[in-house]
């Protein structure tokens, strides 16, 4: 329809039926105009024929171009048809890669988050070993037992000191009643540095020879700890038995200020640091009877009027 030769044909078709028109108007009908010009009957015929078959090819050529209009609208119609479907198609691909995207980018955060806590536990643990092996390097024969028990119940602080109101003490069972020996993490000291044996936690640890603990002292109202002299007092426990020769001496145990949960890593940790304790006192205790062994000999040999020898 749009080519130079149809356009062409279709204004050569156009100006011979408006030529034919013409003539019929003026000369096929003799009133018109004022004319008196007469054609024949054969003249007429032939006239009104060629205007039929004008209007015959007019039509058909104005069929012809609504056809072609409308197949090449189709067609224009379908190639859209195909390339919004094709555009669906790629929204769709593009729709879900995004989503795979979204999916990886989730994965790779939460990858990240693991990552990023596992290198703080690791971190921790790091820290924690450092402490450990600091304070088996400065336990020392040299050092006094005094300041042996200040260092573990120190190190013991130090290394939960991400909880709040952290604190350590060693308590001791002297007869009836237990003292503690050393603490930190209390500020203006103990309420109370001499304890009912019969009525402590700690009492109830070394019965049973093992490791216990109270998320919540509260619930068992019944059983004493050390308490601050001042702030808030201690909520939670964690103790584990102290022995020297094979028997319960003592205890080491960790507080809280509020309920707390305790876990498998502190558990392990305090009864750690509660065995390095015991070959700390034990090893003290073997020291001071050899002090007082090898004293007592020197006294007596001291008062022997003659010579002695001694052999192994």
């Amino acid at each position: 329809v749009g080519s130079p030769l149809g356009w062409l044909w279709a204004m050569i078709t156009a100006a011979a039926f408006a030529v034919l028109a013409v003539t019929k108007f003026f000369f096929v009908h003799p009133q018109v105009q004022g004319t008196a010009i007469q054609y024949t009957s054969a003249e007429n015929d032939w006239i009104a024929g060629a205007m039929v078959l004008l209007d015959l090819l007019l039509v058909s050529w104005v069929s012809d171009i609504w056809l072609r209009t409308t197949q090449t609208a189709t067609a224009q119609n379908k190639s859209l048809l195909e390339i919004n479907a094709e555009l669906a198609a790629h929204e769709e691909e593009i729709a879900r890669q995004n989503e795979e995207l979204q999916s990886q980018t989730e994965e790779l955060e939460r990858q990240s988050e693991e990552l990023r806590v596992s290198n703080e536990e690791l971190a921790r643990r790091e820290k924690m070993l450092e402490s450990l092996l600091s304070l088996s390097r400065s336990l020392t024969v040299e050092v006094t037992i005094g300041d042996t028990k200040s260092r573990i119940c120190q190190t013991l602080s130090d290394l939960v000191s991400h909880e709040a109101g952290t604190s350590a003490a060693i308590l001791e069972r002297h007869g009836d009643e237990l003292r503690v020996s050393c603490y930190v993490g209390c500020e203006g000291g103990m309420q109370k540095e001499h304890i009912p044996d019969g009525h402590s936690f700690a009492s109830l640890v070394l019965d049973r020879g093992r490791t216990g603990f109270l998320e919540d002292v509260l619930l068992r109202s019944d059983l004493e700890i050390p308490q601050p002299r001042n702030g808030p007092p201690h909520r939670s426990v964690l103790a584990a038995p102290l022995r020297v020769g094979g028997r319960p001496i003592g205890t080491l145990e960790l507080y809280t200020r509020e309920r707390h949960p305790w876990t498998d890593e502190q558990i392990n940790l305090i009864e750690s640091l509660a065995a390095q304790t015991s070959i700390s006192l034990e090893s003290a205790d073997l020291f001071a009877r050899n002090d007082e062994e090898r004293r007592r000999l020197k006294a007596g040999l001291d008062t022997v009027p003659c010579g002695v020898m001694m052999s192994n």
